[in-house]
């Protein structure tokens, strides 16, 4: 199948396209991302809806805007869900800002980074990891606390699921930026990144999965990329 591939900067132009050609705002796709998300990590839990305590990982950018919307629908599925902001909410971005809003009228703790002994109390609490921390448009290594706390992640043995990349990836060259979570399982959004082709990138990816945020189908047209596959539903693996 022969799907779209982008660089950071490609997914910049078509969320900008998105915006100014469809009037289809950030905060849309967010919805239908987090929605993804929430759909996807159902499938992969099904048979431990009741054993797993999940912990949604969430920084300041629009990744964890997806991640807040996923919480949302995960505790509508009947999970037990909360959120780890690593940020004060007012350092957020609009739009995620936004879905941090709607979240509080749901039951879903949301829990704040102070140090790294909290942290390491609350992670030991939960079974599984949703790395919502940065997204495709990182390009600098991470430092201070979410550095250790990526670490943190990825001793801990337990599953990690990351949300479009895993955060301290560069998705246009494949390489970690410094210290990379190490998924078990990725679900990338409306594109695969040209950086996943690369053979470092498996190590960090762990399997991949596609999902369908919506693009129109003439826009990735638009983006040069004229012959695509269709999807055929909502999440496909790779």
């Amino acid at each position: 199948m022969n799907f779209p591939c982008f660089s950071a900067f490609e997914l910049q132009q078509l969320e900008e396209k998105l915006a100014r050609d469809y009037q289809i705002d950030t905060i849309q796709l967010m919805e239908l991302a987090g929605f993804a998300v929430a759909d996807w990590l159902r499938y992969l839990l099904k048979s431990r809806l009741r054993q797993e305590k999940i912990l949604i990982l969430c920084g300041k950018g629009n990744n964890s805007g997806d991640g807040l919307v996923a919480a949302r629908h995960l505790a509508n599925f009947g999970f037990d869900v909360s959120v780890l902001l690593t940020c004060n909410p007012t350092e957020l971005k609009p739009d995620p800002f936004k879905q941090y809003q709607i979240l509080t009228h749901f039951s879903v703790p949301i829990l704040k980074l102070a140090n790294l002994e909290e942290c390491q109390k609350e992670l030991s609490k939960h079974t599984v990891y949703i790395d919502a921390l940065y997204g495709f448009g990182l390009n600098k290594p991470i430092t201070g606390l979410i550095q250790d706390l990526i670490q943190m992640l990825n001793k801990s043995g337990k599953p990690i699921y990351a949300i479009d990349c895993p955060s301290g990836l560069d998705c246009t060259t494949g390489q970690p930026n410094g210290p990379c979570i190490m998924a078990n399982a990725t679900l990338t959004l409306a594109a695969l990144k040209v950086g996943f082709k690369q053979k470092v990138a498996r190590n960090y990816l762990g399997e991949l999965y596609l999902a369908d945020i919506g693009v129109p189908p003439l826009l990735y047209q638009e983006l040069g990329f004229k012959d695509i596959s269709n999807f055929e539903k909502l999440i496909i693996k790779i």
